[in-house]
């Protein structure tokens, strides 16, 4: 309750300076505010202009603009100069909104004093627009002294010292203008958002479809890798003797084309099931084998940036980085582990 006053206080303690014309401000340097501005007098949109922050005395809040946004400031062509001010070089720029209406124009003529052209602006001003009173207000930073006269919404904005400044400006036009663009950031915001949660999907999903093509089973168990299952004979019609408790290269029919680099070892129990399935390959991502598995089997028991370990139903997926070249991809049945370290020990321990 006690706040209120003071806000009201504070806003007109600033609005004080400004004069207020008895004449209307229609616009100037020979363009009509609101109006729309031929297509001949405006060139390329501006991303910033200098000099152009809304003043004190209104309290417009500018919209953030989103990449790619169609921006509202432009450079200003062919501006009729006032008679003192035609000789020195000057900047100009137009704020159009959407229709192409001038909202605003602004420019800044090389011009470092606060002499002759101001005062004599000062002076016309005042004159023409029929102002009571000294129209000068304390000027922005960085500049000496300046003008402020006032009809309406419409206002004339003058400023000496680095440049002298001519702003007209019809701030209803800008305030509404303003209004409709305000949410065009959150919604950029939002569609990014969704692209992004759209993009981490499709990651997912191309992860999870690469894990399919070397692994057996799902998230629940690791059911074996390479066409290489777990819990069933490995080449059950062949006649081969594979080495049995021992590691030996295999070649494995239709392996996905990016371990085409490299080679699997398999390691059989007696009943010739498969124990360890284990690859070592080059010209093979870390990431996309580490992100495929996270895919498949979700948070890792271990993840570091050299080894990620995998616990899905006692069964274990292992991936090591091994140099800078190789990479080994493992998968371990833990409980035909366990049985072959039973072997191991009893053959070892055999007589005693």
């Amino acid at each position: 309750m006690l706040r209120w006053p003071l806000l009201v206080l504070g806003f007109l303690s600033v609005d004080a300076y400004a004069k207020a014309a008895e004449k209307p401000i229609l616009g100037g340097l020979g363009f009509v505010l609101s109006a729309k501005l031929p297509v001949e007098n405006f060139g390329a949109a501006l991303t910033a202009v200098p000099d152009s922050k809304i003043p004190q005395n209104r309290s417009i809040t500018l919209p953030q603009y989103p990449p790619g946004s169609r921006y509202p400031w432009h450079h200003l062509i062919d501006p009729q100069m006032p008679r003192p001010l035609r000789n020195f070089p000057v900047e100009s720029f137009a704020m159009l909104n959407d229709e192409g209406q001038l909202m605003r124009m602004l420019i800044r003529v090389s011009i470092s004093s606060c002499d002759t052209e101001f005062e004599w602006l000062k002076k016309t001003l005042t004159k023409k627009y029929k102002v009571q009173g000294d129209p000068e207000v304390p000027p922005p930073p960085t500049y000496n002294r300046s003008l402020q006269i006032t009809y309406s919404q419409k206002q004339i904005d003058v400023h000496c010292g680095p440049h002298l400044i001519m702003d007209y400006a019809n701030y209803a036009d800008i305030a509404l203008w303003a209004r409709s663009h305000t949410g065009d950031y959150l919604d950029y915001e939002r569609e990014e958002s969704n692209i992004a949660q759209s993009r981490v999907v499709l990651e997912f999903r191309r992860a999870l479809r690469f894990a399919d093509e070397f692994t057996m089973g799902d998230k629940y168990h690791i059911g074996g890798a390479f066409g290489v299952a777990f819990r069933k004979p490995f080449a059950k019609n062949s006649t081969q003797n594979f080495p049995i408790d021992q590691p030996f290269i295999v070649v494995l029919p239709k392996i996905p084309e990016e371990f085409s680099f490299g080679e699997v070892h398999l390691e059989l129990a007696p009943s010739r099931e498969p124990i360890v399935i284990r690859g070592k390959f080059e010209r093979l991502s870390f990431e996309t084998i580490a992100e495929a598995f996270k895919a498949k089997y979700g948070t890792p028991l271990k993840a570091t940036h050299r080894h990620v370990i995998h616990n899905i139903g006692g069964n274990h997926a292992i991936l090591k980085r091994l140099d800078s070249r190789f990479i080994e991809v493992a998968f371990l049945d833990t409980q035909a582990k366990e049985a072959q370290r039973k072997r191991l020990w009893e053959r070892e321990s055999e007589g005693l």
